[in-house]
């Protein structure tokens, strides 16, 4: 019979900070950390998250590539089954929505809201160039209860005090706050959203046998797509205000995006559901229409509630 003895620990042995196993070596041999930490610092917090969200040795580039160049491709590969080797759907989603609104946070806003006489405020703002780069809503003296003054209703009672307070503070800090509190709710807005078009591609598709869920696989890939195009593309857009470029030439960028965009999601819908270019081109037609007055109604009501909730 043979007896197994355990080695004495080295007197220069640890314990593992983040379990508490000892160590024997440069890594714990229970959960992977390294046995000497280097000192905390702004790079390494960054690293580490980079890390952890993208896993930045495999997935991240074996899921980037084809989400953003092969369309529907990463959908169909989770779909069978291939999934290890890719960044989960929500996952990805989160990542860049995430990078998105950060992108956008960073930025100047682009909402501008004067009170005054109009055609002074137009030309002060002419004169000052922000023409060609601002929204502009001009507001007249006292505008917030003309808006109002129609509204008769008595169910209108309650909520008219609310938007009159709501609108002159919008007027007074001239949008800026309608539009942070606009950016911060809309990951709300699409928490709601994209789960309603997974339930029209449902109805779209009442014979392939897709579970919902698989749907709502292809549009969280769609959409993670659109806030990785539009991450890139607010980049492009500061650079060219501040060469001072005109709106022709930011036409010449944004159309041809936005074109693709919606041609993506049209050969998306071919690979991953497998139908004719005929049928599957009315049904994208549908969704589209669908997308489209699901997004306005949606932003509307965003705005509404983001105004009167101020």
């Amino acid at each position: 019979m043979v007896a197994i003895v355990s080695s004495p620990a080295s007197p220069d042995a640890k314990d593992c900070l983040n379990c508490g196993a000892r160590l024997h070596g440069r890594y714990c041999a229970a959960c992977g950390q390294a046995a000497v930490l280097k000192p905390l610092s702004l790079w390494s917090l960054l690293k580490d998250l980079v890390e952890d969200v993208w896993d930045v040795d495999s997935k991240a580039w074996q899921s980037l590539l084809p989400l953003m160049f092969r369309p529907g491709r990463l959908t169909n590969e989770y779909l069978v089954g291939r999934r290890a080797s890719f960044v989960a759907p929500l996952r990805l989603y989160l990542t860049a929505s995430v990078l998105f609104f950060i992108i956008a946070a960073l930025t100047d806003t682009s909402l501008r809201i004067a009170a005054g006489d109009p055609a002074t405020e137009r030309q002060r703002i002419e004169a000052a160039g922000e023409q060609d780069a601002t929204n502009v809503i001009i507001a007249h003296e006292g505008a917030c209860d003309t808006i109002l003054a129609d509204a008769d209703a008595e169910w209108v009672a309650y909520w008219r005090e609310r938007a009159r307070k709501a609108c002159e503070r919008v007027i007074y800090d001239k949008g800026r706050s309608l539009e942070r509190a606009a950016l911060d709710n809309i990951p709300i807005m699409m928490v709601v959203f994209i789960p309603v078009l997974a339930m029209v591609m449902k109805l779209l598709y009442p014979l392939s046998k897709r579970y919902y869920v698989e749907h709502l696989v292809f549009f969280l890939h769609y959409h993670a797509f659109g806030f990785f195009v539009l991450a890139l593309l607010i980049p492009v857009y500061e650079a060219g205000d501040l060469i001072g470029w005109s709106d022709t030439a930011w036409r010449a960028v944004s159309i041809p995006v936005s074109a693709c965009m919606a041609i993506y999601l049209l050969i998306a819908m071919r690979q991953v559901y497998g139908q004719g270019y005929l049928t599957t081109t009315a049904k994208y037609f549908i969704l589209f229409m669908v997308y489209v007055v699901g997004l306005v109604t949606s932003l509307t009501g965003l705005i509404l509630y983001t105004a009167l909730t101020l």
